[in-house]
């Protein structure tokens, strides 16, 4: 994943999404944020997230937010060559 940017996609917000996912969502955005922007310890993604195993203060892994959101479609990732 690290040599990935990833994008929001099209797909559209529903009801059933919570708030903490849809603002990872957005701030990723149309432009797109590279695996470093979004890993990095301080980024917005990290704050959106909201799992009790997950210590934003650490610097844990966020691949399986990362493959959460890929597969729900609403970010895409392209490989940056």
């Amino acid at each position: 994943m690290k040599n990935m940017k990833f994008y929001r996609t099209d797909k559209p917000i529903t009801a059933k999404h919570v708030e903490h996912n849809i603002m990872r969502w957005e701030w990723i955005g149309k432009e797109g944020k590279t695996f470093a922007e979004i890993d990095a310890q301080d980024s917005f993604y990290r704050k959106c997230i909201r799992r009790p195993d997950f210590d934003i203060t650490k610097h844990q892994s966020i691949k399986r937010d990362l493959d959460y959101d890929l597969k729900e479609e609403m970010i895409r990732a392209v490989e940056i060559i």
